[in-house]
């Protein structure tokens, strides 16, 4: 039974409202003139720093189509489709409160603490602030949650193109279409309206192909095609395709966003018979504080601090940039779940819909043929280009993010030269974070639930999903105590970032007991689920460990300031 005086439109709308004013009143005033006090004559370390490759100033509208391209994957759009086993009404409600008060503030924080200090990961900067036992155990715990993401992504990658050919024909002609838009806006010299025209034009045409011709291979074959090319992308300069591709794969985004609002305003569809809530469900467990693990990046998402402080910093050409790159990237994910959900509630009966990946590529096509006289099979198309466009960004930024990491790692090795030369190269980097990533995301797994074999990511969702929410609770913690300790912001905006990271922390640390506990052992048999399993025991343990550290270092800016 549903609420049938809410419809589409209205739940559309009211987002649209919440995001412009907290965007403004909390973003733009609070955060950036109070907080961080952002300055525009501060040179970023994409000029102090310029190498070519890493750090190189961007526009700020290329920087965002990057950072919003990588830091959404296709967490915000399958996390929330899962979650709706839940009902609409609650995951709306997590996804507004966790975009506002936790995922946007964590994620503007990651990027300007990482600018101000050099560019820098997360776990560089938790050494400066905390201390060098801290950054070595969270650049620990962010390895293993990265070597997840990337599993689970290849994993719904290689799904999507199975069921919905014509995304991966779409794919596979964007990456020649990134090459050449690079060498047309770093090369030749055209400006960014000129090369977006284009490349406008071009991302049609190759819509319009894949359209008719779809491009068939088996389930493995992709996981292992994706892997390839996510190793080849996380070593190559930036700007050679990451940056134009993600520009590329921004016009993709915005165009399904556009779409997806002005359907569902068009279409002014009821919420009539769609799940409302359910407190429990028999595999995916109780409401809370599990549906923090399914909805994943809709709401917030500790990977996004990854982004942020390992590839954003490093393309941030003026401090005020970071306002529309960190914290408008994050609430455009939010909306971006926020289309999800209203889709999926909007047709579920009428659609047959149910919750998962399935039930978000049909209702979504259903949202364009309703709306806007699409024809249905289209609209599922457009839906798979726009979730695919999402992972293979994420994918070969994560790698690369996991290769920053990794070199990081080797630093206490440097005495020995020989062998930190070849653990440090970024090719063998990206190497090892690609073979692991495969080895966990390759095997199907059997599901007792469903007493079928199913692709990886159904089961390890719930382990990326508290792995990473308790990655943002960790970094949130971080740069509370950076603005708390080194910028001397005033106790009520420190409590603003200490108390949800706090909250959240609790919430994910009970979740993914609650995963290792019930979820996992009747999985067990997989080794999928036995890799994550220890994944997740050690790093439960390292959370515990940087805890610890975290309040001592709190407790040391209280003396200092008392």
């Amino acid at each position: 039974m549903g609420f049938t005086i809410v419809n589409s439109a209205l739940l559309v709308i009211l987002a649209i409202i919440i995001y412009v004013v907290c965007y403004v009143l909390y973003g733009r005033k609070l955060l950036e003139r109070r907080v961080v006090r952002a300055d525009p004559t501060r040179l970023t370390p994409a000029w102090t720093r310029f190498d070519g490759i890493d750090y190189v100033p961007a526009n700020k509208y290329v920087l965002y189509g990057h950072h919003f391209a990588s830091i959404a994957g296709a967490g915000p759009i399958v996390g929330p489709a899962i979650a709706m086993v839940y009902g609409w009404l609650p995951c709306l409600i997590w996804i507004w409160f966790g975009n506002v008060f936790i995922g946007a503030v964590h994620d503007y924080l990651a990027l300007m603490a990482s600018v101000r200090y050099d560019g820098m990961s997360i776990a560089y900067i938790t050494e400066k602030i905390i201390s060098k036992r801290a950054r070595y155990i969270f650049a620990i715990y962010i390895y293993f949650t990265l070597i997840l993401i990337a599993a689970a992504f290849l994993s719904v990658c290689a799904t999507v193109f199975v069921n919905v050919p014509g995304t991966a024909t779409q794919e596979i002609l964007f990456i020649p279409l990134g090459l050449l838009l690079g060498m047309l806006l770093y090369r030749v010299g055209l400006s960014i309206r000129t090369t977006t025209i284009i490349g406008y034009v071009l991302l049609w045409a190759i819509v319009i192909y894949a359209y008719f011709i779809p491009l068939k291979l088996p389930y493995e074959t992709w996981i292992i095609v994706m892997t390839i090319y996510a190793f080849l992308a996380s070593w190559l300069p930036v700007w050679y395709l990451l940056q134009p591709r993600d520009f590329i794969q921004m016009l993709i985004l915005w165009t399904g966003l556009i779409f997806g609002t002005a359907a569902l305003i068009a279409g002014f569809k009821p919420i009539e018979q769609a799940p409302v809530l359910t407190l429990v469900h028999p595999m995916r467990g109780p409401f809370w504080p599990c549906v923090p693990l399914y909805i994943a990046c809709g709401a917030l998402s500790g990977f996004h601090s990854l982004v942020s402080s390992g590839t954003s910093s490093k393309q941030l050409a003026n401090e005020l940039d970071a306002l529309l790159v960190g914290y408008g990237g994050m609430f455009s994910e939010g909306y971006l779940s926020t289309i999800v959900v209203t889709s999926m509630a909007a047709f579920w009966v009428t659609g047959k819909i149910e919750a998962g990946l399935g039930g978000f590529l049909k209702a979504y096509g259903l949202a364009l043929q309703y709306g806007l006289g699409l024809p249905a099979a289209f609209g599922t198309l457009w839906a798979g280009i726009w979730l695919t466009s999402f992972v293979t960004t994420t994918l070969d930024t994560d790698l690369r993010l996991a290769r920053y990491i990794w070199v990081e790692l080797m630093e206490p090795i440097k005495k020995y030269a020989t062998a930190y030369k070849v653990l440090a190269n970024r090719v063998v980097a990206s190497l090892i974070a690609a073979l692991l990533s495969f080895a966990l995301g390759y095997p199907k797994i059997y599901e007792p639930t469903l007493k079928a074999w199913v692709p990886a990511y159904k089961v390890l969702w719930g382990a990326f999903g508290g792995m990473n929410q308790l990655l943002a609770s960790l970094a949130l913690i971080t740069t509370a105590t950076w603005i708390y300790g080194v910028l001397r912001a005033p106790r009520g905006p420190s409590l603003l970032a200490f108390v949800p990271a706090f909250f959240l922390w609790i919430t994910v640390t009970g979740a993914l007991i609650w995963w290792l506990g019930w979820f996992a052992p009747p999985r067990i048999a997989s080794p999928s689920v036995v890799g994550a399993a220890i994944i997740i025991g050690i790093s439960l343990a390292l959370n515990f460990a940087l805890l610890g550290e975290v309040i001592a270092s709190i407790r040391r800016y209280r003396k200092l300031s008392s």
